[in-house]
């Protein structure tokens, strides 16, 4: 079974680092240049660069240019070393190989630390990072200790780093860990990332169960998805269509709307409604418009915007077709910044494609069949707007 969740993943990547971090950044492009924006407004690197750019981890980001990747300060200082290849930075370290080198690890002021005996790294999320080794899959912490062995055939570190699911496909059998590398669960149900206590999985449907394993919401066919836990509530997929699930089953919001709905620690939900358009031809056309909804399923700010994303913090980033900028909990506009493209991953990316991807799925095999985000069908270095690591690989060879 391969796990495919990047339409989710951008929901929950926001929420995740929006809920500890102050100065989380989003990337924009402006003119052709990129730069760098917080939910407060301030801008950091304002049309500075060209080419692949990362938001801030550990105070650098990680920057690509003529296929050489550099590190940049808040500062606009860039690193005097290129690499090859280079993960972002995490607990104070990075990952990056040279040609023909092993991979190693250096520090803020670019010191090797130590050189790594595995084939593939990931950045870190949170305090693990994931390696692999002779094609079998481990963990290791922030101290640079492997804290569960290369020995599965698929593994998957939950987006706020508080888990790792670990697969062996032949036993069919799915391991829960924690960020110490203790056993949590042992299951032969395919599970999802832990949250609040709660566990999804599937069968012949989705449910939910404890971190004990009991099937506390017992799995139903007609739910073609399910979100984990955020702030309280799920997102339940039905019918093509999304609503709100409390931890006991019940349905506070029924699916009616046409994007996932998850609840910012602000008491919001940014989601869609859709309105059929004059047909083209035999095919139906829809318009899509955004707008934020409370827990009483309350239109709190009307749908009218092309694209909107969660709040944080009592602010929000909309667009309104032409330009992105930043609204507060009562629709108003905040500040003059307005950009035309925003995104969170190597490039600016526009979001309108992720998107409508999102919205127009309507069955389990077009959004997603399980849980985990196969990043290594990916080039090495590569990355995409909702993956939240870089792989870097002790073989490379430049092109």
């Amino acid at each position: 079974m391969k796990f495919n969740l990047f339409p989710i993943v951008l929901l929950f990547f926001l929420i995740a680092c929006n809920s500890k971090n102050e100065d989380f950044y989003l990337l924009f492009e402006d003119r052709g240049k990129v730069g760098m924006i917080n939910y407060k407004g301030d801008v950091l690197l304002e049309n500075e660069f060209k080419g692949n750019l990362r938001p801030f981890q550990s105070g650098m980001a990680l920057y690509q240019k003529s296929k050489t990747s550099y590190f940049i300060d808040k500062q606009g200082r860039e690193s005097t070393d290129g690499y090859m290849q280079a993960t972002d930075f995490g607990n104070g370290y990075a990952f990056v190989v040279n040609q023909g080198e092993k991979i190693s690890v250096i520090d803020t002021k670019f010191r090797v630390r130590k050189i790594l005996d595995y084939d593939e790294v990931e950045g870190f999320v949170g305090n693990l990072a994931l390696v692999t080794k002779d094609g079998l899959h481990g963990v290791i912490n922030s101290k640079l200790n492997e804290i569960i062995p290369c020995d599965f055939a698929e593994i998957q570190i939950s987006s706020n780093g508080e888990y790792v699911i670990g697969v062996h496909f032949e036993e069919s059998k799915f391991q829960i860990f924690d960020s110490r590398g203790r056993l949590v669960l042992e299951t032969k149900e395919a599970v999802f990332e832990p949250r609040e206590g709660m566990i999804p999985y599937f069968d012949d449907g989705f449910g939910y169960l404890d971190m004990n394993g009991n099937k506390v919401i017992r799995a139903k066919r007609e739910w073609l998805f399910v979100s984990p836990f955020v702030n309280g509530y799920s997102s339940y997929l039905e019918d093509g269509r999304w609503g709100v699930l409390d931890k006991d089953g019940r349905k506070i919001i029924r699916a009616k709307y046409y994007y996932p709905v998850i609840f910012s620690e602000d008491g919001l939900a940014v989601t869609a409604k859709r309105e059929e358009r004059q047909p083209k031809g035999r095919r139906t056309q829809y318009d899509y418009r955004f707008g934020y909804i409370n827990i009483d399923d309350e239109e709190v700010i009307p749908f009218k915007y092309e694209l909107a994303l969660n709040f944080h913090k009592g602010k929000a980033f909309v667009n309104d077709g032409k330009y992105w900028f930043i609204i507060d909990k009562e629709g108003k506009q905040y500040g003059q910044n307005e950009y035309t493209r925003i995104g969170l991953g190597a490039n600016v990316y526009n979001l309108h494609k992720q998107i409508e991807y999102i919205i127009g799925s309507r069955n389990i095999s077009s959004l997603s069949s399980s849980a985990f985000v196969n990043q290594r069908e990916r080039g090495a270095g590569e990355s995409s707007i909702f993956a939240s690591t870089i792989r870097v690989r002790s073989d490379y060879v430049s092109e």
